[in-house]
């Protein structure tokens, strides 16, 4: 099973990453998790074992925020 994290704030993207994912490499083996804010990406990460990250570029930095470029999270 390939675990894959999802940080996209457009729900249509996350569709269809997904589903060409699904289409290469078999939707049985394919595990996803999706976050829709910088914030909510990091703590996937933090929680949870990944085999891949795809990561939106124009992303909120936290829920309910407008998307900006490069979302950066201090700590």
């Amino acid at each position: 099973m390939i675990e894959v994290l999802v940080v996209d704030d457009d729900p249509r993207k996350r569709t269809r990453i997904a589903s060409v994912l699904n289409d290469a490499l078999g939707q049985d083996n394919v595990h996803y998790r999706y976050a829709t804010s910088a914030a909510a990406g990091a703590t996937q990460l933090e929680e949870n074992d990944f085999d891949l990250l795809i990561l939106d570029v124009n992303l909120p930095l936290r829920n309910g925020e407008a998307a900006k470029r490069d979302a950066k999270l201090s700590g």
